[in-house]
């Protein structure tokens, strides 16, 4: 399908090559790249881990001079032949001795398995790729922050990363007591563990010597296997042999542990376009057997990877290792590097905290290594970055460089530090003085959990990687094993949106490709796999995950979310009680805020009250859960068909010719109309087929395709007063429903009687019945009127006595809609939103519901479900999501919750209202969850423009709003330093005059008639 935003014919190019997606491209080479293309003279890379001399260029070791001279003498690195797959067996004992000591006939040597890797970054890889074949682990643990390739390594081979708490912003020191309490409560046996041995970490930040003991106990008493990085050794304190401490603690304890190690001779060599590295793999105990085992496979690895290593780096690692007087001068280098950054690292404190008196920056010289995270905000990263041309990452993290570059840094820190810090907070509120020395609404960071990969999932996906949400981690959670949330398990024949399809898309989507003025349901799947791979949003979704609870941590301001995994199945029922495909893999996973976009049409439902459905001999099942063998079923057959809802009116059609003969069951009529932008569909409201001519004008042309759109959503909203029960709009729409009602079952006038309702239009959901009424008149088909008694072995047996004999029975019967949610969600005081909603149902604006903090639901009770296409109405409840969520974000807040009353009152009002309309004029619907007398309780009590006008600007007042500052003075210190962002960082095109405007930026307000205003009290 070609990209859903082209905007021209692409005919030079291959179909399949358009659709190939972009991706986001990584920070770090994208600013070098920038870097590169500077011209000014005074430009500073602080971006790249790597050793700099004073003018910023690399800093060749002396050692290695003098290794590589001595090969030039004896022509060695011209040889250019082949290494053994597994790499050059000297070069490796050489570097299992330097990571762990002993000697060659050591009994730890003897259980380490090893192989040449490209590099640190190649031997992750090699690494990544046994554990995810062999140990296949439930996650991978990996330190916040850590470095990307981490996670993307791991995501390539599907398995799961989770993220340790490692550093505090506030204090901009270790969190050592978040990650020791993330591991103990959601550490699982067969975890893998990312641990940076020295000097590795993006903040600079190591563990001590205690704190590796607490972390091998940990990994030993839980059974979480240890992946250790190691590409700085001897940063840390100048010391090759004390940086590997903890490994060499590890490999000796008592009952020693199985464990790998990446390391990497890029940065102590200073070899970094050469790509030296190892992998290796240290058993717990000495086996022959298994270690040759282990070595067979990470050979086939690198075979079907890169062949062979490369050979030039490791023969100048091997000839400085191998060599008494090279390793000692390799030894001095070591130290002098470090010693040398360690210099830089203090001039680079005394000299910020000489310029900006009102910063603290004496965390600077408590990390070490190459890398410092500097507490440096993203405005003043980009400020640096466009004025003074000073180029690090957003976080602020910098690789520690020679002299001159720190020596301008500090000079241009200042400039772009506002006057910071209020000191009244010192001492008094980390947080609030933290809050200080940053621009007001500067977000943090939150964790957002979502449930369910359909229109809602998606959209939000979208939403967080466009940066409508800056600072937010996003995992949305999916049981099946696809995305497309209905459409993925949707397939029954004929199964196809009931709305336009040119309003059933995401508007930041449009597609103008749909064959069919009403879309079929493959279309509508690849739609959604088009928007994931065109708009990059795959990495988001975890798919073949169930949640199976949700809990609310008063005291930690946080949801706890029991997630299993299922066994891959391609679609998982999620329901009260039912455990299909779940696993024993269940693990813990915990956010800031917790969506529900699980969605109502996938908890499908059997006939009510029919006994004897196991008794049937023949084969039974329903449209919701098709088989994917079903014309065996079907092909020349006797069938029965329950059901004249959507599914049922779609399917008939659409097997009439397969069947031998086909029973429908029917206990109430209903009514076929296309009224939802009929005057598009095609004469008579068929399902118009575009041409090819039509779709090419609209590529070409996205402004026609717009007008097309808007003209059609233009017609759906201004039809809403035909749901108000007798207004001149519902009778026209009755009237025109009976017309074509007695037109095509002219030839049996007497179904026609049994087939009119005697309610209003609407009261069910209308569906357009394409090919319906026309097969219900077929010499195949027979209708049934009346309720079914039960099942019987040969087939249904209906009250007034009647039994049809069939092969197979089709269940149309729809899906269960209390919105009791499909787990358990427990809220404030262990309020269970599941029982509550099983009992009434109630909401705010169909997104939130009462007792429930930082809380949402897509589309829940009060939704405009009969109103139109629901995906625009996702969509408007997303904004709304994303501004409440901001609201947290940018504000000093915990949590939101909504006032007491707040959704008891909206829904008086909602089931007041909805009295007046035609859902309420006595039929048997979903909206009153299959009764027909139930309260309509699933419905938004006004049009969409007023649901959509709710959602757009959001009573914020209708919530409570806890504050992450204690103490209640503290209100308002998010009002931070004083100062907006769009000062600080002045990016290009800044407008720091926009209230200087002289078009009127109000809205033209509504001339209303005098009879039109509304008399307050008093």
């Amino acid at each position: 399908m070609p990209s859903l935003e082209d905007n021209s014919s692409k005919e030079a190019t291959p179909s399949w090559l358009n659709a190939v997606p972009n991706i986001v491209a990584d920070e770090i080479f994208s600013l070098a790249a920038d870097y590169r293309l500077d011209q000014n003279t005074q430009k500073v890379d602080l971006l790249i881990g790597a050793y700099r001399s004073d003018d910023g260029n690399p800093c060749p070791l002396p050692s290695v001079l003098e290794a590589e001279r001595r090969l030039l003498s004896q022509n060695d690195l011209g040889k250019h032949e082949y290494l053994p797959i597994e790499g050059d067996a000297t070069y490796l004992r050489l570097a299992q001795k330097l990571l762990l000591g002993h000697d060659d006939q050591s009994e730890l040597l003897q259980r380490i398995v090893s192989v040449q890797s490209v590099s640190g970054s190649g031997a992750i890889h090699i690494g990544a790729a046994f554990l995810s074949r062999f140990l296949k682990p439930g996650c991978v643990w990996v330190s916040d922050p850590t470095w990307g390739p981490h996670i993307l390594m791991f995501d390539r081979m599907d398995v799961e990363c989770k993220k340790y708490p490692y550093y505090n912003p506030i204090t901009r020191l270790l969190n050592f007591q978040g990650m020791v309490d993330t591991l103990e409560s959601q550490g699982k046996p067969g975890d893998a563990i990312i641990l940076q041995v020295c000097a590795h970490n993006p903040t600079g930040l190591d563990l001590s010597q205690e704190q590796w003991k607490t972390v091998a106990e940990i990994c030993q008493r839980k059974g979480i296997f240890p992946f250790f990085d190691n590409a700085y050794q001897g940063f840390a304190t100048g010391s090759p042999e004390k940086d590997v401490w903890p490994l060499r603690y590890f490999a000796s304890l008592k009952s020693p542990l199985t464990f790998c190690v990446a390391q990497s001779f890029s940065k102590n060599f200073g070899l970094y376009g050469q790509r030296t590295g190892a992998f290796h793999f240290i058993m717990n105990s000495k086996d022959t057997t298994t270690q040759s085992n282990i070595l067979q496979q990470l050979r086939f690895i690198i075979r079907t990877e890169y062949s062979t290593p490369p050979r030039t780096g490791c023969t100048i690692v091997k000839t400085i290792l191998g060599d008494q007087e090279l390793k000692s001068q390799w030894l001095r280098d070591v130290s002098s590097m470090s010693k040398r950054l360690g210099q830089v690292r203090a001039a680079l404190h005394d000299g910020l905290n000489a310029s900006d008196e009102s910063s603290e920056f004496d965390h600077i010289i408590k990390q070490s290594g190459m890398f410092s995270y500097t507490g440096l905000s993203p405005q003043q990263v980009l400020r640096l970055k466009n004025e003074y041309h000073v180029y690090l990452s957003s976080s602020g993290r910098i690789s520690m460089a020679g002299p001159r570059a720190t020596k301008y840094f500090n000079e241009v820190v200042t400039s772009t530090t506002l006057p910071g810090a209020t000191e009244d907070y010192q001492g008094r509120d980390d947080l609030a003085y933290a809050l200080s020395k940053v621009p007001m609404l500067t977000p943090r960071k939150l964790k957002v959990i979502a449930v369910g990969a359909g229109f809602g999932g998606v959209d939000l996906a979208r939403a967080v990687r466009v940066g409508k949400l800056p600072g937010v981690d996003l995992t949305i959670y999916e049981k099946n094993a696809g995305i497309g949330g209905t459409w993925h398990e949707s397939r029954y024949p004929g199964c196809a949106c009931d709305v336009p399809a040119h309003s059933y898309q995401y508007t930041w989507a449009p597609n103008p490709h749909w064959s069919h003025f009403y879309a079929p349901a493959p279309e509508i799947k690849q739609y959604f796999e088009d928007c994931a791979d065109q708009h990059d949003l795959r990495s988001y979704f975890k798919l073949s995950h169930k949640v199976v609870e949700a809990k609310w941590i008063e005291e930690r301001q946080i949801w706890q979310l029991r997630v299993k995994k299922t066994d891959g199945r391609d679609v998982a029922i999620s329901s009260p009680g039912v455990t299909d495909g779940e696993t024993n893999d269940e693990f813990i996973d915990e956010c800031d805020v917790f969506v529900n976009a699980t969605g109502f049409f996938n908890n499908w439902k059997w006939p009510r009250n029919v006994p004897g459905r196991e008794t049937f001999r023949g084969t039974m099942f329903h449209t919701a859960n098709w088989p994917s063998d079903w014309e065996k079923d079907i092909e020349g057959k006797t069938v029965a068909l329950i059901g004249n809802g959507s599914s049922g009116i779609q399917v008939l059609p659409a097997i009439l010719d397969k069947v031998k003969r086909i029973y429908v069951h029917i206990r109430s009529p209903t009514w076929i109309t296309s009224r939802i932008g009929e005057k598009f569909a095609g004469p008579k409201g068929v399902n118009y087929e575009f041409t090819e001519a039509e779709k090419s004008e609209w590529a070409k042309h996205p402004e026609k395709y717009l007008e097309f759109r808007k003209s059609m959503e233009d017609d759906v909203n201004t039809r809403f007063k035909f749901f108000m029960d007798h207004t001149p709009e519902q009778k026209l729409a009755r009237q025109s429903a009976v017309d074509n009602l007695k037109a095509k079952l002219d030839s049996r006038p007497d179904l026609a009687k049994l087939l009119e309702p005697d309610f209003a239009v609407g009261c069910r959901r209308p569906t357009p019945g394409l090919g319906y009424l026309e097969a219900l008149v077929s010499p195949k088909c027979e209708v049934v009127w009346g309720d079914i008694a039960e099942f019987t072995p040969n087939g249904i047996l209906t009250k007034d006595g009647r039994e049809s004999k069939v092969d197979s029975i089709i269940c149309a019967t729809g899906f269960e809609l209390s919105y009791a949610p499909r787990f358990p969600i427990l809220g404030k005081d262990g309020l269970n939103l599941q029982e509550v909603w099983l009992k009434a149902p109630e909401s705010y604006l169909s997104v939130c519901a009462a007792d429930m903090p930082n809380y949402f639901t897509i589309l829940g009770p009060a939704s405009p479900l009969g109103h139109g296409s629901l995906v625009t109405s996702i969509e408007m409840c997303n904004r709304f999501i994303v501004r409440m969520i901001r609201k947290l974000q940018t504000q000093n807040y915990s949590s939101f919750s909504l006032r007491p009353g707040v959704s008891r009152a909206y829904q008086n009002h909602a089931l007041s209202y909805l009295k007046r309309t035609v859902w309420a004029s006595g039929c048997t619907s979903t909206y009153k969850n299959g009764t027909k007398d139930g309260e309509l309780r699933s419905l938004h009590p006004g049009s969409r423009i007023q649901l959509f006008t709710l959602l757009e600007d959001p009573r914020y007042e209708d919530f409570e709003w806890k504050s992450l500052c204690e103490d209640s003075d503290l209100a308002f210190a998010w009002l931070a330093n004083g100062f907006t962002a769009l000062e600080e960082e002045r990016p290009e095109g800044a407008d720091l005059t926009w209230f200087v405007d002289p078009a009127d930026r109000e809205a033209k307000p509504i001339q209303y008639e005098a009879s039109h205003y509304v008399n307050g009290r008093g």
